[in-house]
């Protein structure tokens, strides 16, 4: 046995004949009879008999189309008789059948509504042929069911009404179908017969009331225990039933109804007791005795109570038997429940008359818009109507088809109003509603200035009609408020919506709808100005009134649920945001009008999608970052951020009295200062310092003895200030040395002389770094790019990444006075229009900004990223605007150590970089000048930059005259950005001066050298860079930890949250794990981005095929190849449906497959795609991309081990060529070609081919190669 959730009927097993007197008496002409039986045996016996009781029958032998056909009627009662079948019957019953009593509060107003407006209609003879015709094609099938329909065409009167619907006949069956269903197209056919039965009642009502006195009426049936729960939980509040309520004053005759026979597990047996006091109903639904009409006769003293009749819940309790359940109602009067305010407003604008638009227009308030159409469809179509009822249809169609997003229809639909209107020569009350609309049509379409002007001139109607506090005015003012409020002029959106609900106020109750609408429109306001909090209270205000007033399955709520969503997933609520955009998929699938076109219901869908991705975005993000630290230098508090540092050495130092002020004093000069009581530790200090970092010393001379002949001679010593010098310092020769300054006493004098040294050292002795295009191991390429990426990052942050910036400034500067002064004035009036000169002042954050520069300190220009690119955008904006000689010459002076000016000479007609930005003046003189006054040390060489500027150059980082920028403007001074591309032309010295002078020439980046792997790396770069692309840079770099740190910073930092970003991230995590053999963590990443991308609403195939290769890659390293190959496979076959758009990622593959084989030892297929993959790479990379150099190498190695030496000489000699192009001479990769160089040839001295090959200078090559690689490695 199993029951049916919501029916009273039993369904049954059968196993025999079905006895149809059986079936009749279960009262089987209310419902469907559904049969399961999958040898469709006792069915074909039962058949025809069945048809003489019900001409409703399914058949089903297959369990899933059975439960489908029930899930697809929600709304039908059914008997499920289930014969010789393995399946359970509750298996096949759901709980997604509607309720066979409408129990909810939020549908009543607008279900009496509809009530109300059929009643006011008018019926013709045409309406009883409409339903006739109707039946008789239902009952087509049914001889005993159309001898009913012909008999009511004969006989049926309006005084016959309550007899026909109390037969059992079509009336009966169809009617309660249609009232419990709530289809209005059924309904409307039933219009004449619902008209004359509540005639009828009202008629017998006020017969009776004279001898009507308090009575306590009793109605049975079974219910669904979800129904029971609802009752229980409506205690002391208000229900209505969907149907004509029938009762009867015996309470006997209720609990047979009541079933409870039948009650399960499903189900329960419930009576309700309700107590009905004419006295006190003044305005109630009409209700009568209807015995002596009754087709059944007065046997069931049967009342009958007009359908939506107001009820109020007294008590739900158990009867004293405990075996049914007893529900205690009071028939209530129309204005005494909690929604009779809504019920009087909605019934005060309904006509006398009504008509087929007013049945439109209702239902599009409903939500109903599939069965509006149908009645503006019928209006339109119709005889008789006038030209107002068919300009409310139109009006009704455009702003349906507005909902759809069809927009181009709603206009026509609308404009066809508008000719109506002129063809008819209608009033002009119409003219401001049909502006309106299409106000929102091009509100919608993003014209806003048009609906503005649409809205406009409704106004302007409607006052003259009207007057200005008119009602009209109100949609009006909401509307101008949304209007404006998308074009953000928010002030105004604020004004009208508050004109708007001063109208409401002074004209619907509290609790109407169309507040409701108005406190959503404010907060869709509140929400676009990230106003969060405001914005909630505003919705959920709407929601109380709209879940109260509106149907469940109303669009507007499904909207608004869908805008409460969206707020939330705003604040990164995303758990709250997921419940509310699931509420509105649900009201959008449950839409009575279950219509697919409504452009929210995929929204809603995509939405909780792409929700249930952030969720697991921040699941990662959270799990990824939980113990990492994303503060910028938090391990590098005891590092100097300056070029200088001042080192001071004295054993009695801290006792002097005036020491803390000299401290002060000295550190606003060289602001990295050390203290040490012993040389030991200062010289350790040194000892550890790198090559490039400027010492200045300070040393008592009772220690000066011992330390300066030890450290004299390294290069990082700039100079060494001697106090307290005496004879015996002298005898030492101490004060001899090239570097020393002596001084008697320390006193004020040293710390002039210091301040003075270094105002001329920070100009000449600072140290820049040059990067040579063919000899800086890649790393003049990256640098370029690295600035590249912090140019194009987004500004949105700036004002966070400025107090970054600040904060780093005040932690290293917290003891500096002169500095912090400096920092708090940056901090207070720092503009992007004057970066130049605040870079140009030499304070702290220059000196930080070019050592950063010079050091490549990632961390450190991450911090400066929105300095840098506000220096780079003034420096663009003078060059465009500034005019120049067609040639002409700047120049500028460094003091360099001699190993540097090695380099150059090493350099010379190659291309160079400079880190830095450059300073450079047009008089020659003021340079040499200055290198003439420079302290002579022995470590370094002076050296004269002359830069020869052609104008011509097409492509080049901007440089301007920024002397105009600067407090002082007597020397004209050019500026060049950083990164600035030259050409080594010349490097010799002038042995008059001893200066080495280096000609420059303004290199075009477009330079044949330098354009094609530059050029390529740089257009594979995002338009708009974040962390997350520093990160991958540094990946391609193999600099593995900083990768990791600006992933993961990157992750920290998100401002929202971007999904590709973010799996941009989690691939390039995964892929450093591959890089460093940690195989499960490589799997883990790449895993977790397919589950990502899984989870998207839209999903991208290329995203999916890059995961499949990193997953091949993991599983080649893991070992496990066939797993490797199988997941290269699939990569191919999504990149091989637009191959010419993915040829990179092909031949990737192409290369991981080589890979692959050759770890298999399948040489030959290995062979086959690593050719496959340089077929590609050498059509689409550059001559001398380093990838290309891999490629070679690898099959080198594979035709190594297939003993054909020839072939691996010419792979491995055409690697090496594209490696020059790359590396320095130095490098890893130079090392290891050469080293397999000559493995290959001492391999070959075993073989016939030796005296081909080994030769003298091959021999060279063999030695070069080990002692090279040697060198290389024997460097960590």
């Amino acid at each position: 046995m199993a029951t049916h959730p919501h029916s009273s009927l039993t369904t049954t097993e059968l196993s025999e004949t079905i006895d149809p007197f059986k079936i009749q008496k279960l009262n089987i002409n209310e419902n469907i009879f559904v049969s399961l039986d999958p040898y469709r045996y006792h069915y074909a016996l039962v058949e025809s008999q069945l048809k003489s009781a019900h001409n409703r029958l399914k058949s089903y032998d297959n369990p899933s189309e059975c439960k489908r056909f029930i899930q697809e009627h929600p709304n039908e009662k059914i008997i499920l008789s289930v014969v010789l079948c393995t399946v359970e019957p509750d298996e096949l019953l759901t709980n997604e059948i509607d309720k066979h009593t409408e129990l909810e509060n939020d549908k009543r107003a607008f279900i009496i509504h509809f009530y109300k407006t059929l009643l006011r209609m008018e019926t013709t003879d045409e309406d009883h042929h409409e339903l006739i015709n109707m039946c008789r094609k239902m009952y087509a099938d049914d001889k005993f069911e159309l001898q009913n329909i012909e008999k009511f065409e004969r006989e049926y009167k309006r005084e016959s009404a309550i007899t026909w619907y109390t037969r059992e006949t079509f009336v009966y069956r169809q009617l309660n179908k249609a009232l419990r269903s709530g289809k209005f197209e059924m309904l409307f056919a039933f219009r004449f017969l619902i008209k004359d039965i509540y005639e009828q009642l009202k008629m017998e009502y006020e017969q009776q009331q004279e001898w009507l006195d308090s009575i306590r009426l009793y109605h049975g049936q079974s219910v669904s225990a979800g129904e029971l729960t609802q009752l229980q939980n409506t205690i002391g509040h208000y229900i209505s039933f969907d149907s004509f309520l029938s009762a009867t004053k015996s309470e006997q005759l209720a609990l047979i109804y009541s079933d409870e026979n039948n009650i399960t597990n499903t189900t329960q047996s419930v009576v309700f007791n309700i107590l009905v006091e004419p006295s006190r109903l003044q305005s109630s639904k009409p209700f009568a005795s209807i015995s002596h009409l009754s087709h059944f006769g007065s046997a069931e003293e049967e009342y009958l109570i007009m359908l939506g009749a107001i009820f109020y819940i007294v008590d739900v309790s158990r009867d004293n038997d405990d075996k049914r359940w007893i529900v205690y109602l009071r028939l209530c009067n129309e204005n005494e429940h909690e929604l009779h305010e809504l019920y009087q407003h909605l019934s005060a604008d309904l006509p006398k008359e009504t008509n087929l638009a007013d049945l439109g227009d209702l239902c599009q308030k409903m939500g109903q818009d599939d069965t509006a159409e149908i009645f503006y469809g019928r209006c339109i179509t119709g005889k008789f109507m006038s030209a107002t009822a068919l300009s409310r249809c139109f009006v009704g169609l455009g702003n349906i088809a507005r909902e759809k997003g069809d927009y181009n229809l709603a206009i026509n639909y609308h404009q066809r109003t508008l000719d109506l209107l002129s063809t008819t020569h209608g009033s002009d009350d119409r003219l401001f509603l049909i502006n309106s609309n299409l106000a929102l049509v091009y509100c919608d379409k993003g014209n806003y200035d048009l609906a503005i002007e649409c809205l406009e001139k409704a106004v302007s109607v409607a006052v003259q009609i009207y007057g200005e506090n008119s009602q009209q005015l109100d949609g009006l003012y909401t509307n101008l408020g949304i209007a404006h409020s998308k074009k953000m002029n928010y002030e105004k959106a604020f004004e009208y919506f508050r004109k708007s609900l001063e109208l409401k106020r002074n004209r619907l109750p509290e609790n109407h709808p169309e507040r409701a609408a108005l406190d959503v429109n404010v907060a869709n306001v509140h929400n676009t100005l990230h106003e969060y909090d405001v914005g909630l209270i505003y919705y959920e205000k709407a929601l109380n009134n709209w879940s109260k007033t509106l149907p469940k399955n109303h669009p507007d709520l499904a909207t608004l649920y869908f805008n409460i969503g969206t707020l939330y997933e705003s604040m990164e609520k995303f758990e709250i945001a997921l419940k509310n955009y699931r509420k509105a998929a649900e009201v959008y699938e449950n839409l009575n009008s279950a219509n697919p076109k409504h452009i929210g219901q995929s929204a809603a869908k995509e939405k909780i999608k792409d929700v249930t991705v952030l969720l697991l975005l921040e699941k990662f993000i959270a799990d990824e970052t939980n113990s990492f630290n994303s503060k910028l230098f938090s391990q590098r508090n005891d590092q100097n951020f300056e070029s200088f540092a001042l080192l001071w050495i004295d054993t009695n130092v801290s006792q002097n009295p005036d020491s803390n002020q000299m401290f002060r004093q000295i550190k606003n000069i060289i602001n990295w200062l050390k203290l040490y009581d012993n040389t030991e530790k200062c010289e350790q200090y040194i000892l550890e310092s790198k090559k490039d970092e400027e010492i200045v010393l300070i040393v008592s001379t009772d220690l000066a003895s011992q330390l300066i002949p030890r450290i004299h001679h390294f290069p990082q010593i700039v100079i060494v200030y001697i106090y307290g010098v005496s004879g015996s310092c002298n005898q030492h020769g101490i004060t001899h040395y090239q570097k020393v300054k002596a001084f008697d006493s320390l006193s004020s004098q040293v710390i002039a002389t210091v301040e003075e040294d270094q105002k001329r050292r920070e100009n000449i002795e600072e140290p820049i770094c040059i990067k040579f295009l063919q000899s800086s191991n890649g790393s003049f390429t990256w640098f370029l790019l690295i600035l590249e990426i912090l140019l194009r990052m987004e500004n949105s942050n700036e004002e966070k990444e400025k107090v970054e910036l600040f904060d780093i400034c005040l932690r290293l500067y917290y003891d500096n006075t002169p500095q912090l002064e400096f920092i708090n004035e940056f901090q207070a009036s720092y503009s992007s229009e004057r970066a130049i000169w605040w870079y140009k002042r030499n304070m702290c954050l220059t000196r930080m900004l070019n050592k950063a520069l010079r050091t490549e300190d990632l961390e450190m220009l991450v911090a400066f990223r929105f300095f840098i690119k506000h220096l780079y955008q003034q420096l663009n904006y003078e060059h465009r605007r500034q005019s120049f000689q067609s040639l002409f010459h700047v120049y500028f002076g460094k003091m360099i150590t001699k190993e540097e000016v090695e380099h150059l000479q090493m350099a010379k007609g190659q291309i160079i970089s400079i880190n830095a930005f450059l300073s450079t003046i047009k008089n020659k003189l003021l340079v040499l000048r200055s290198l003439y006054s420079s302290s002579k040390n022995g470590s370094k060489e002076s050296v004269l930059f002359d830069i020869k500027v052609a104008t011509s150059c097409e492509l080049v980082k901007p440089f301007a005259s920024i002397s105009h920028l600067l407090s002082d403007d007597t020397i004209e001074e050019i500026l060049f950005m950083a990164g600035t591309v030259f050409h080594l032309i010349d490097i010799k010295k002038d042995s008059k001066t001893d200066i080495w002078i280096v000609k420059l020439g303004l290199c075009d980046e477009n330079a044949s050298e330098l354009n094609s792997v530059y050029s390529h790396m740089k257009s594979n770069l995002e338009e708009e860079t974040n962390l997350g692309s520093l990160g991958k840079l540094l990946r391609e770099m193999e600099q593995f930890d900083k990768a990791t740190f600006f992933y993961k910073r990157f992750l920290t930092t998100l401002n929202s949250y971007k999904v590709g970003f973010i799996t941009d991230c989690i691939n390039g995590l995964g892929n450093i794990a591959l890089a460093r053999s940690d195989h499960e963590m490589a799997l883990h990443y790449h895993k977790k981005s397919i589950e990502i991308e899984s989870a998207k609403s839209i999903q991208s195939q290329i995203a999916f095929a890059a995961s499949f290769g990193n997953l091949a890659i993991a599983y080649r390293m893991k070992d496990d190849y066939d797993l490797a190959i199988s997941w290269s496979e699939k990569a191919l076959l999504i990149y091989r449906k637009n191959e010419s758009e993915n040829r990179r990622q092909i031949g990737d593959i192409y290369l991981n497959l080589g890979n692959t084989y050759k770890a298999k030892m399948n040489y030959s297929e290995a062979i086959n795609y690593y050719k496959k993959s340089l077929a590609i790479f050498e059509c689409i990379l550059p001559e001398y991309h380093p990838n290309l150099a891999n490629l070679y190498s690898n099959l080198g190695s594979v035709y190594f081990i297939l003993n054909d030496y020839t072939q691996t000489i010419v792979h491995y000699a055409i690697a090496l060529n594209i490696y020059k192009n790359n590396f320095s001479p130095y490098s890893p990769q130079i090392a290891s070609i050469y080293q397999d160089i000559g493995t290959t040839y001492e391999k070959m001295e075993n073989t016939n081919l030796v005296q081909k090959y080994c030769n003298t200078e091959e021999q060279k090559k063999i030695f070069l190669a080990k002692e090279i690689y040697k060198y290389v490695y024997s460097l960590d």
